[in-house]
C-alpha cells in the first residue's frame, strides 16, 4: 500500500513535470510555482485519501477473517462464550470480561452477562463501557420479571452478507387476526444476533396488557426500504406464541427465528 502510494505521487510528479517546465522557460516564476504548489497539494492529499481508505478497507477485511476464524474454530456462540470464559478466569482482562458480557446478553443469558460485567468492573472501576452495559442488563434482569415476550433473531452469512449492515431489521408483535401492530422494534443486519423484549410498555394501544391476550403472532422482516411495508428481496418469517399461567403469573416461551 505505502509503495503503491509513493509509486502514484513519483508518476504524477513527473506527468505534470512536462507542462510547467515550459511555464518556468517564460520566467513566470510566481505563476509557475503557486500553480505547482496548488497542483502539488491536490496530488498529495488525493493520494493520501485513497491511501487512508484502502489502509480502513484492509482493516475491516483483517477484521472480517478474524470474526470467520472464530466462528469456524469454536463454531456456535455458546461455544466460543464457553472458551473465553475459560480463558478469562486463567487470564483476566477487562476488554474480555466486556466481550463475553456482550456474548451472554445477545444469548438472553442476563445473569451471566451480570457476572462478566461485574468481573470487568472489579478489574477497571471506571470503565463507562462496563458501567452502562452493567447497569442496562440490571434493568433488562428487572423487567424479565414482568410479563414480555424475548425473540431471538440469528441469520447465517451467507443471507447476511445479501444486505448492507445498515439493513433494518422489523420485529413485530402482532394480534393474529388483525393487520394492525401491538408493538414493533427496529434493528439492523450488524446488529445479528440479537434478542429483543416486548413488554407492556412497548404496546401501542393504551390499557392493554399481556393478559389481555392469549395468542400471538410475532413477524421477523428484513426491508431494504427500512419501513415495514415488505418490498421484493426482503425476508420474513412468522411464528406464534401462546401465553401461559405460571404461578399466577402470565408467561410467554422465547421464541427464535433462525435465517438459514
Amino acid at each position: 500500500m505505502i509503495v503503491w502510494f509513493f509509486g502514484f505521487l513519483i508518476f504524477s510528479l513527473v506527468v505534470i513535470a512536462i507542462p510547467l517546465f515550459s511555464l518556468l522557460l517564460t520566467r513566470r516564476r510566481k505563476l509557475f510555482i503557486l500553480f505547482f504548489l496548488s497542483v502539488l497539494f491536490l496530488m498529495v492529499g488525493g493520494g493520501l485519501y485513497f491511501f487512508l481508505g484502502g489502509l480502513q478497507q484492509l482493516r475491516l477485511y483483517k477484521n472480517g477473517l478474524e470474526i470467520k476464524k472464530i466462528k469456524e474454530e469454536y463454531g456456535a456462540l455458546d461455544n466460543i462464550a464457553l472458551k473465553l470464559n475459560e480463558k478469562l478466569r486463567k487470564r483476566p482482562d477487562p476488554k474480555g470480561w466486556y466481550l463475553l458480557g456482550k456474548l451472554y446478553l445477545s444469548q438472553n443469558q442476563l445473569k451471566s452477562a451480570l457476572f462478566a460485567f461485574h468481573e470487568g468492573l472489579k478489574m477497571a472501576p471506571d470503565n463507562e463501557e462496563l458501567k452502562r452495559e452493567y447497569t442496562q442488563t440490571l434493568i433488562l434482569e428487572k423487567q424479565q420479571e414482568e410479563p414480555g415476550i424475548d425473540v431471538y433473531v440469528e441469520m447465517r452469512d451467507e443471507v447476511k452478507n445479501q444486505f448492507s449492515p445498515q439493513t433494518v431489521i422489523f420485529v413485530i408483535l402482532k394480534l393474529p387476526s388483525s393487520k394492525m401492530p401491538l408493538a414493533a422494534i427496529k434493528r439492523q443486519i450488524k446488529d445479528l444476533p440479537f434478542n429483543v423484549r416486548f413488554g407492556e410498555q412497548d404496546l401501542l394501544i393504551k390499557g392493554k396488557h399481556f393478559s389481555n391476550f392469549k395468542k400471538l403472532k410475532i413477524i421477523v422482516r428484513t426491508s431494504i426500504l427500512g419501513n415495514t411495508t415488505k418490498t421484493p428481496g426482503d425476508y420474513e418469517m412468522e411464528k406464534h406464541v401462546e401465553a401461559t399461567l405460571v404461578k399466577n403469573k402470565i408467561k410467554y416461551k422465547k421464541i427464535i427465528f433462525s435465517f438459514w
